[in-house]
């Protein structure tokens, strides 16, 4: 890892990590010396270099998140009123950012910026807003809850992982997702592929060379054509929704937790326990999540023989896993290839959680750029 440019490697000091993996090493960066503001002191916390060099550091502030991009030292110093930016950005620790993660962020090189609110002027992922859309994401979660048994998630798994209903395109599936709006998200009721497009076009400006990762946020959400007449118009229960393991204990991190109490597996001494069916450290590949778009995009992928890294697959499999990625429960389940991929899942979730806007995509001008990359890593059809 090199240093920032116009410093001296003496203050950064890095742990071995990849360039454009965001890994657990923590960084030392003085501000105080390299930027001439006496009032910040050091900067503390996870840290990782982007493909377009640009810094990235986490930094707690009463127990939250900020994230501040900072270009190389030189462009701040010659440029005020980026350098402004910069100071303004750290008033930020005065105020309260709530939930876990990257809640907010500065722009200082034109990368994605992580907003303060969702479309409709509430915190991402807050369950609880008073919203249009709150009652009705609400009963999505206790029907969800009451009906993903541990027997329904085989039933599914069975039928649809024959892959017999359709041959199409990964273009095709993009556009029949046209047709649908997510009932379990309370962030967004746009069209699923604004959401698609919007997911990968961040992801391309902050990380340019892995493209790869472009186009597993393009196709992360095409298993949501489940919903289509086509594949037998499952209820969205069946396909949307944060996903869980079945076949042990509910984490309590999972949303709307009170309603599993109505699922038959609660009481089921075989599944209610912290392992239940499974044996700690087994892997993730050999718990059974609840069925949705996930895990059926996963088996579509998986055995169109993608050229698509372990990675990808990892992050279309459990993308919607929050009690897992976001709030840390099932980890004794995991296994050391479980914890090396979810690293690239928490780089995917921030754009897939907070690019969600009404900020329409031109369609015609990218579609060509990933069509390239379809025809680079997937056959021209697919079997679903």
């Amino acid at each position: 890892m090199e240093a920032i440019r116009g410093c001296s490697t003496g203050n950064v000091v890095p742990s071995s990590s990849s360039s454009s993996v965001v890994g657990r090493q923590k960084y030392y960066y003085s501000l105080r010396r390299n930027l001439g503001i006496g009032s910040l002191g050091v900067v503390y916390g996870p840290a990782s270099w982007s493909a377009n060099s640009t810094l990235r550091l986490s930094l707690p502030h009463n127990k939250s998140k900020v994230i501040v991009r900072a270009r190389a030292v030189e462009q701040l110093k010659s440029d005020p009123a980026r350098l402004g930016k910069l100071k303004k950005g750290f008033d930020l620790e005065d105020k309260k950012v709530h939930g876990e993660g990257e809640r907010a962020g500065l722009d200082l090189d034109g990368g994605f910026v992580v907003p303060g609110t969702n479309s409709f002027g509430h915190t991402f992922r807050d369950y609880n807003a008073e919203s249009e859309r709150k009652r009705s994401v609400e009963e999505f979660y206790r029907v969800n809850h009451i009906n993903q048994t541990y027997d329904f998630v085989q039933k599914m798994r069975e039928e649809y992982g024959q892959l017999n209903r359709i041959e199409m395109s990964i273009w095709e599936s993009c556009e029949l997702l046209n047709e649908f709006v997510d009932e379990s998200d309370p962030d967004l009721d746009e069209p699923q592929i604004e959401h698609l497009l919007q997911s990968a076009e961040a992801i391309r400006k902050d990380y340019p060379n892995e493209d790869w990762l472009h186009l597993t946020a393009l196709i992360h959400d095409l298993g949501k054509v489940l919903l289509h007449h086509s594949f037998g118009a499952l209820p969205q229960w069946a396909v949307v929704g944060d996903t869980f393991p079945v076949g042990c204990a509910y984490d309590e991190s999972v949303v709307h937790h009170k309603y599993f109490k109505e699922n038959p597996d609660y009481n089921n001494p075989a599944y209610n326990t912290k392992c239940g069916v499974y044996s700690e450290g087994c892997g993730l590949e050999n718990v059974m999540m609840s069925w949705g778009h996930d895990d059926y995009m996963y088996l579509v992928a998986k055995e169109s023989k993608t050229t698509l890294p372990p990675a990808a697959l990892f992050i279309i499999r459990y993308h919607s896993f929050y009690a897992m990625h976001t709030a840390g429960a099932y980890r004794h389940l995991m296994n050391n290839e479980d914890h090396e991929n979810l690293r690239w899942l928490k780089v995917f979730n921030k754009y897939d959680l907070y690019s969600k806007s009404k900020v329409r995509i031109d369609i015609d001008k990218v579609k060509p750029y990933y069509l390239s990359l379809i025809e680079k890593y997937f056959p021209a059809k697919l079997r679903w």
